[in-house]
């Protein structure tokens, strides 16, 4: 009877620390935070996202640009999404390009009714419009808190459009007019971002992405690369949960 009772109590011992440790795998004993435990990940699929963000460049030796890009994306799934961009910048020379010119080009200087020599691979970007193919290798929601959806998406983006590109042409001399060389091209670009949501509908985006575009003017070949970062605010909307 001792030895039965003793292997009823054992196995009582046995079953209950199995529970615990059950209970513990899934959240503890509190069932209130199992769904918060549960969820871990922000699920994007079948939603919109509208973003705002300021762009700067970041490589400026030659020329240097600041400006405005929209974004509007659809996910198909939480890993892929299409989406298109457009953008306005506000560009300009720096200094070392008028030095350059005057390097190469003496009179440039001193002339007042001839334009300096052109210069390859100074186009500035001022406006972009475009397709784009968003990849989220990476996604995730954390999980200290149930009153917000703390989520974020490591994402990659690439796409192709038009733009508006122009290159300065004068000479140094104040007495004449600075001119343009204004050109639409092709416009690509391939991007690193982070989408960080706050809450479910809102968040803030930050990206590195390079602007490029084969060099317009006749005879100069290569490509013109401009790579940016941009921070904003984006906004999510539509799905379902």
């Amino acid at each position: 009877m001792r030895r039965v009772l003793l292997t009823l109590v054992a196995t009582g011992v046995v079953v209950a620390g199995a529970e615990t440790r059950a209970l513990a795998l899934q959240g503890g004993e509190d069932p209130a935070l199992l769904p918060v435990l549960l969820d871990k990940r922000y699920g994007a699929g079948g939603k919109q996202q509208a973003s705002i963000m300021l762009t700067t460049a970041v490589i400026t030796k030659l020329v240097q640009d600041t400006g405005f890009v929209a974004t509007y994306q659809y996910s198909f799934t939480d890993m892929l999404g299409v989406g298109v961009t457009a953008g306005y910048f506000f560009g300009s020379e720096t200094n070392i390009g008028d030095a350059i010119r005057a390097e190469s080009d003496p009179t440039c200087q001193v002339s007042t009714d001839a334009d300096c020599e052109t210069l390859g691979d100074l186009f500035q970007l001022q406006w972009l419009a475009g397709a784009d193919l968003v990849f989220v290798p990476l996604y995730g929601k954390m999980s200290f808190a149930s009153e917000v959806n703390p989520s974020f998406e490591l994402y990659l983006i690439g796409g192709v459009g038009a733009g508006g590109v122009r290159r300065k042409n004068t000479n140094l001399n104040d007495t004449v007019a600075i001119s343009y060389d204004s050109k639409v091209t092709l416009v690509a670009n391939l991007g690193l971002g982070l989408r960080f949501h706050i809450v479910d509908w809102i968040g803030v985006r930050a990206e590195f992405r390079d602007y490029f575009f084969p060099e317009p003017a006749t005879g100069v070949g290569g490509m013109t690369w401009n790579p940016h970062v941009q921070v904003g605010a984006e906004f999510t909307f539509g799905g379902g949960e």
